[in-house]
């Protein structure tokens, strides 16, 4: 039952419109597209990438860039903001930024009810901790059962050289 109710701009209307529809992607929407695809490929390899703090420092370097146009200009033209976007972020991913906290086990529920309506969990896996020491930002990352048996035999295996190529 509802009307569309459109009206045709005039021309004088036209001048400086803006199609909020057409949106372009801006520059802080390609930094957090490749922020995403960075925190995939560490999550990967199980390495901890502070997310949280490659944003902030480009939202400063942004903020920083606003403000210089609005000393210079005496307005900021968003058009002219084209800032370059990091072509390295393995800073946040360096293993001096994280202290590491502790193991979680990751628990999900076994789908069975018990009588008295408990439900029994099952481990899945584990959380690993961490804490960035630059801005305190907490960092977890999952390691499913098969990863860690993985995990355990290649230390294992790694040990077992280190024996014998002291001897």
């Amino acid at each position: 039952m509802g009307i569309d109710i459109f009206r045709q701009p005039n021309t004088e209307e036209r001048k400086n419109f803006i199609n909020i529809l057409d949106a372009q992607e801006t520059i802080l929407d390609k930094f957090k597209t490749l922020l995403r695809n960075e925190e995939k490929k560490y999550a990967k390899i199980r390495k901890p990438f502070c997310r949280r703090c490659a944003e902030f420092d480009f939202q400063d370097k942004l903020k920083r860039r606003i403000s210089e146009f609005e000393r210079t200009d005496g307005h900021a033209d968003f058009t002219r903001l084209n800032a370059q976007l990091p072509k390295n972020l393995e800073e946040y991913s360096n293993n001096e930024r994280f202290e590491y906290l502790k193991d979680q086990d990751a628990m999900e529920p076994s789908g069975k009810v018990e009588s008295g309506g408990i439900q029994r969990k099952i481990k899945v896996g584990v959380h690993r901790d961490y804490i960035c020491k630059e801005r305190k930002c907490g960092i977890s990352i999952f390691i499913s059962n098969e990863d860690l048996a993985l995990e355990k035999v290649e230390k294992n295996k790694t040990s077992k050289k280190a024996v014998s190529s002291s001897q």
